[in-house]
This record gives C-alpha cells, sequence and structure tokens, in this order.
C-alpha cells in the first residue's frame, strides 16, 4: 500500500468518522429538541388548565357574590315594605276619630286590670278620651299617642304608647305579615 492509498484511506476513515459524530450530534440535537418541546407542551397544558380552574372559581365567587347581595337587596325591601305596613298602621290610627282614638285608648288601659291601682300617664292632647278605672289617676303629659300604665306602689309600669305597642307587634307578627305579602 502505497503512501497515496493511505492517504485515501485515512481520509475515507476520517469522513466516515466525522460523518459518524455529524448524525450522533444530529441525533442528540433532535432529541434534546423533542425533549424541550415536550416539557414546553406539558408546561403550556398546565398553565392552560391552572387558568381555567382559576377562572372557574373567579366565576363562582362572581356567582355567589351577586347572589349574597341580591338575597341582601330583596331582605331590604322586604324590610321596608313591612316597615310601612306598621307606619300605614300608626297613620291609620292617627287620622282615625276621636271616637276611633278613644276605643283605641281604652284597649290600651286594658293592661290596668293587672294593678289594684296607680297612674295612667296620657298625651296633654288626649287626656280627655281616657276613663280612668277604680283606683287609677289620670296624668298628662308629653308622651305622644298611647298611655303608660304605673303601679301604685310604682313596682310595675306597662308602656302602652302607640310606637312601644307598635314595635312590640312588629317583633311577634313580622313573620306573619311577610308570610302575607311574599308567600
Amino acid at each position: 500500500m502505497g503512501l497515496k492509498e493511505l492517504e485515501a484511506k485515512i481520509r475515507a476513515d476520517a469522513e466516515k468518522e466525522m460523518a459518524e459524530i455529524e448524525r450522533k450530534a444530529q441525533s442528540g440535537a433532535e432529541n434534546v429538541a423533542a425533549t424541550y418541546r415536550l416539557q414546553a407542551e406539558t408546561e403550556y397544558t398546565s398553565a392552560i388548565s391552572r387558568a381555567e380552574r382559576e377562572a372557574s372559581l373567579v366565576r363562582k365567587q362572581i356567582v355567589w357574590k351577586a347572589k349574597a347581595e341580591l338575597c341582601e337587596n330583596v331582605e331590604l325591601e322586604k324590610n321596608k315594605m313591612i316597615a310601612e305596613v306598621f307606619s300605614n298602621a300608626k297613620s291609620s290610627i292617627f287620622s282615625l276619630t276621636k271616637a276611633g282614638k278613644k276605643k283605641v285608648l281604652d284597649k290600651l288601659t286594658g293592661d290596668s286590670i293587672l294593678f289594684d291601682g296607680g297612674i295612667i300617664e296620657v298625651d296633654r292632647e288626649f287626656k280627655d278620651l281616657v276613663s280612668a278605672p277604680d283606683g287609677f289617676k289620670v296624668k298628662a303629659s308629653d308622651i305622644g299617642f298611647g298611655l303608660v300604665l304605673t303601679s301604685s306602689d310604682g313596682l310595675v309600669r306597662v308602656d302602652n304608647r302607640l310606637d312601644v305597642v307598635l314595635e312590640r307587634m312588629k317583633a311577634r307578627m313580622k313573620p306573619k305579615v311577610n308570610k302575607i305579602l311574599f308567600d
């Protein structure tokens, strides 16, 4: 084998080896690229999934908050309507004739049977409409419509002023009024 043949064989072997190195490098680069592509796709899918879950939670929070606010507003409006019912009741009592007001005051005086005697406090404007039961004195003051009964020993006091009576009635009757208005 001559020098030229040896040189040609070395060149051919070197080219073969370089081709093999290039093939391995290309294959390695493709594997690395495929790995990064797969990793990128996995992270992308995971990010999209997280974003969709978060968006779903935000939607649910918005819906629940809106429902809660709606329920709160409905309750406020119901309470306003119920308050209006009692306000109208108060207005209708004030618009009664003297005889009608006397009947209301007589009914409010009914609690006096709990006492053996005492004081019936009534507003000056309505003093002439109140008949004192036996053992009671009528005292005029500025208390508004209604009356306050006090036992003779001063230990028991019943506040039957219209505003107080309506507040007591409102607490008791609110469920009934609510049912009448909204069921």
